[in-house]
């Protein structure tokens, strides 16, 4: 044991070791600390906002229209916020591995446990009215860039997509949506592929179809209040007027 400790002391003195300051190392752990509760909470926001957009496009619906419709909502994934939200899950599972030095789990156990509760994190903060809050204050101050992130995503396969919107207006041959950015678009009743009972002013709903001639030919339709994300007060203020 002597023979250890005095290998250790000439360890120590031959490579200049010193011990660091102990107000250095708190101030070190409460950076590392910061930067990663930061990096998660910035995680959860680019998560919930995936969440938010596929949601009030009606990409999130996509499985009730069948496995070949997955694909759609796959490709409606902003690319920039899906890339964000990888770099920040691995920045999350550094910062982890470098607060909790002793860590000694897989690599997959800590990325499941990260991608889970930030997952579930992130459901419950899409279902509150913030990310609308922050789309209306960023289109009010004309700040363009969080604006695009809310715009409506591409997810058409073969000409085929999805939309979601408020129906404010019928006949016997079409429906008016609004949709979530305030656009209107004319759904045509008649190009339905089957028989089905047209939905009531104020409904909330989802078709998939394709886009000709400026309308919308709906193949199928759906009410869609299973994702309440975000609040609907642009659709009742547009159905207001």
């Amino acid at each position: 044991m002597t023979t250890l400790k005095s290998k250790i002391l000439q360890s120590v003195e031959k490579n200049n070791i010193h011990m660091i300051p102990r107000w250095k190392f708190v101030l070190y752990s409460l950076l590392l600390l910061t930067a990663l509760l930061f990096t998660f909470f910035l995680l959860i926001f680019v998560v919930s906002l995936i969440l938010f957009v596929l949601s009030q496009y009606g990409f999130m619906y996509v499985p009730s229209f069948g496995v070949s419709a997955l694909l759609h909502g796959l490709l409606a994934i902003p690319l920039m916020l899906f890339v964000l939200a990888i770099v920040l899950v691995a920045l999350v599972e550094i910062l982890v591995r470098c607060y909790a030095f002793s860590l000694r789990t897989p690599i997959l156990t800590t990325l499941g446990v990260i991608i889970f509760f930030s997952t579930i994190v992130s459901f419950f903060v899409a279902l509150t009215p913030a990310h609308n809050e922050l789309r209306l204050f960023a289109k009010t101050h004309h700040l363009d860039f969080i604006v695009h992130q809310y715009d409506r995503p591409r997810g058409e396969i073969n000409g085929v997509t999805v939309i979601r919107g408020i129906v404010i207006a019928t006949s016997s041959h079409a429906i008016v949506l609004s949709l979530f950015d305030g656009a209107t678009t004319t759904v045509y009743a008649s190009t339905f592929d089957e028989p089905i009972k047209l939905p009531s002013i104020g409904e909330d709903v989802v078709l998939l179809g394709k886009v000709s001639d400026s309308h919308f030919e709906a193949k199928r339709i759906l009410p869609a209040p299973s994702f309440p994300f975000g609040d609907r007060r642009e659709f009742s203020h547009h159905q207001m007027k």
